[in-house]
């Protein structure tokens, strides 16, 4: 809602050692209590920890050439990622390395796998090529994400009712919709129970998509964003909250009781003649009177 006009450059130094530790272990639900976990450790130095879950490393194992092969029996994975001096790296990697194999018998998957997880993002989610199938079939496939804030505790709902959606349209529209796994992360070391980004990854053969199949595939975010609000969430995180079938969630739902009216009466105050971002967040109705 702002045309920029001057921008400032905060540049910080490149941390003086990293540490991306993966571990592998068999269930969503134990990467589940492991990221918790290392979180609760409340280290300075934790940039990051990340979920994978089942989905996501079946579509990888069937599609990904970056991804590097693991074990039949991880069927989930997660990131702990460590930013700061070599000394802080160094003693934050013990407990790192204490939690996720000692307490929980997470298997360390070697440093090479980051630079894979890297090289898939970069080389594969930009390309039409996807969606590779068990028979080792590639249609031509674009990735979509729906993606929402979800608390920690909440996440095995979520994502039990998100892969049940996909899985019911996937079934309905045959080739059209494929599910390609989720994955879910959080920032901050202090608040270990807050908010996940928690993203579930889409194949859709747009190409061969019609009038009817748009419309299901709308249909199909609003179900997905209903489910992250059940959850006490947020559908308006990162992607979210902006296009056709989330956007309508998050305006009359999620910004309910006077909310989005608020947002609508200051949008026209601040741009009467609606230069900034017109058509986005629904906010053309403000408008309307």
């Amino acid at each position: 809602m702002g045309v920029t006009t001057e921008v400032t450059l905060d540049i910080c130094k490149k941390p003086e050692a990293e540490c991306p530790a993966f571990f592998g272990t068999e269930s969503f639900e134990a990467s589940h209590q492991l990221a918790y976990d290392l979180e609760m450790l409340g280290l300075k130095t934790m940039a990051a920890v990340l979920i994978f879950d089942p989905h996501k490393i079946e579509f990888l194992r069937r599609d990904d050439e970056a991804y590097i092969p693991q074990p039949q029996k991880v069927k989930s994975v997660v990131l702990a990622l460590l930013y700061g001096t070599e000394a802080e790296v160094a003693a934050a990697r013990e407990k790192v390395f204490e939690t996720a194999v000692d307490r929980h018998n997470g298997v360390y998957l070697g440093d090479a796998i980051s630079k894979g997880d890297w090289a898939s993002r970069h080389d594969r989610y930009h390309i039409t090529y996807h969606g590779r199938n068990a028979a080792g079939d590639v249609s031509m496939m674009s990735w979509h994400c729906e993606d929402a804030a979800i608390n920690h505790s909440e996440l095995p709902m979520v994502r039990k009712k998100w892969h049940e959606i996909v899985s019911r349209y996937k079934a309905q529209y045959d080739g059209i919709f494929d599910d390609w796994g989720m994955f879910m992360y959080t920032n901050n070391p202090f608040r270990p129970y807050g908010d996940y980004l928690t993203e579930i990854d889409i194949g859709v053969a747009e190409l061969n998509m019609t009038p009817e199949m748009w419309q299901a595939f709308v249909k199909m975010k609003a179900e997905i964003a209903q489910v992250a609000l059940e959850a006490g969430g947020s559908i308006s995180a990162c992607h979210g909250g902006t296009r056709a079938g989330d956007v309508e969630v998050a305006c009359r739902q999620e910004l309910a009781e006077g909310s989005f009216d608020l947002m609508k009466d200051i949008k026209r105050m601040l741009d009467p003649n609606n230069i900034m971002n017109p058509g986005k967040y629904l906010l053309d109705e403000a408008y309307n009177k």
